[in-house]
Order: structure tokens, then sequence, then C-alpha cells
């Protein structure tokens, strides 16, 4: 038997479908990655939308935020005692 047929793929099955992952599954996946990791992802999307330009606002305002949140998770990590 081989690995195709173990797994239960199908012979013509290629390699991009069984990598494909829904979107359910992508956002399962997120609370596991790293913060720069879900800020690339979140750059990724507004690049990919038609509606761009309209979105660059929002990309924006997210990167201050995202920096915002940056100085006070550095502030709590420092002012807990070790």
């Amino acid at each position: 038997m081989s690995a195709n047929e173990r797994s239960g793929a199908n012979a013509e099955t290629s390699d991009d479908e069984r990598k494909h992952m829904s979107a359910t599954e992508i956002l399962k996946e997120l609370p596991k990655l790293k913060q720069d990791e879900r800020r690339a992802i979140a750059r990724r999307v507004f690049e990919l939308e038609e509606d761009r330009e309209e979105l660059e606002w929002a990309a924006q305002a997210a990167d201050l935020a995202f920096q915002e949140l940056d100085k006070q998770e550095e502030l709590d990590a420092s002012s807990k005692p070790r």
C-alpha cells in the first residue's frame, strides 16, 4: 500500500490540494501564531483586498494599535516581580 493510499489521498490529488486549509482551519490556528506572524497575516489580508486603498487607513490604525499594545505589554512585563 502506498503512502497516498494509507493517507486516503487520491493519486490524482496534487500537493497544492493536500496543503489547502479552510478558512475555519486558518482561524483556528491563528491564536497559536506569534504576534509578529499574526500581524504579517493581517497586513497580507489587507494587501489582497480589492478595496485596498480604502482599507489602508485601517491597516495604519491597526499598526498604531499594535505598537501601543506592544508598549503596554513591555510595561506590564517590566513591572512584574521575577
